[in-house]
């Protein structure tokens, strides 16, 4: 379904595009494309927005809000036993604690993975078996649904949900 179009001003696309008003102006009277799709998609906060702080603030938390939909089915649809919950509530407080270091997970092709292995290296208790199993299948879940993004963005907040309420 096609958005209703509003009308944005000239000023404002001819920012966002690098060119002049008057030039945005002949393009709007020739019935370029660009500017259907700006007023189309966006409206002229989102774009000041967007110039001012490099993103759409709006646009990105409902994207983060679908994420977090997305995690919770995950974490439903496999629930943890008492040991994986532990386990995993010390992998994604390990997990944030990353996001700060010297490493870019980013280019990895399976960051979770990586970060998992290494988390497991590091800790001196020795996890069973079937809590790295359960866990390992969750952030293959993670890795399908394109998650890390998420994780990103949510570095300064370790505790956005509460395991327990995944417990088998």
């Amino acid at each position: 379904m096609k958005n209703r179009r509003i009308k944005i001003k000239n000023t404002i696309i001819a920012k966002v595009l690098g060119f002049t008003p008057p030039a945005v102006s002949s393009w709007r009277k020739q019935n370029r494309p660009i500017i259907e799709l700006l007023e189309t998609y966006f409206t002229a906060n989102e774009i000041e927005d967007f110039l001012e702080n490099g993103r759409i603030s709006d646009k990105d938390d409902q994207f983060s809000n679908n994420q977090f939909s997305k995690i919770e089915e995950i974490f439903s649809k496999n629930p943890l036993e008492l040991e994986s919950k532990a386990l995993m509530e010390n992998f994604l407080s390990f997990l944030f604690k990353y996001f700060n270091s010297e490493y870019n997970f980013q280019v990895l092709e399976n960051p979770f993975f990586t970060l998992f292995a290494i988390f497991l290296s590091e800790n001196e208790k020795v996890a069973s078996q079937k809590a790295i199993i359960q866990i390992n299948k969750i952030l293959s879940d993670f890795e399908k649904n394109n998650l890390w993004s998420f994780f990103v963005d949510k570095k300064e907040d370790n505790q956005f949900f509460n395991i327990s309420n995944y417990l088998a």
